[in-house]
């Protein structure tokens, strides 16, 4: 047949440049859908998990208790964080740095 081991590739171990460049393409064709197909997966589940803690949470007080925190969990608190820090200081007249300051004076735990 003169290939080496069934792969195309003549004995000498060089190929025909246009059978190289189809088969490159064909593999960043497969490596991209396997991307796309990752990233799905991942969304579909943090989505699916997203869901799932809204439903908790209508629930009520501790229903999350010792479950992991979520991506959009996480990104959910900064915002709330940052808009009650935002008002805070609108509301007091100082800025988001002192309130937070003020904040870990009386919490020290923060």
């Amino acid at each position: 047949m003169g290939m080496g081991g069934g792969l195309g590739i003549p004995k000498g171990g060089k190929m025909d440049r246009k059978k190289s460049n189809s088969v490159t393409e064909l593999v960043k064709i497969v490596a991209k859908e396997v991307m796309q197909d990752t990233v799905r997966s991942a969304v579909q589940e943090e989505l699916r998990r997203e869901v799932e803690m809204d439903v908790e949470m209508d629930m009520g007080i501790g229903c999350r208790l010792g479950k992991p925190w979520s991506v959009c969990e996480d990104l959910r608190l900064k915002e709330e964080v940052n808009y009650t820090l935002n008002h805070m200081a609108n509301k007091h007249g100082r800025s988001t740095g002192a309130i937070v300051s003020r904040l870990k004076k009386h919490y020290k735990e923060m």
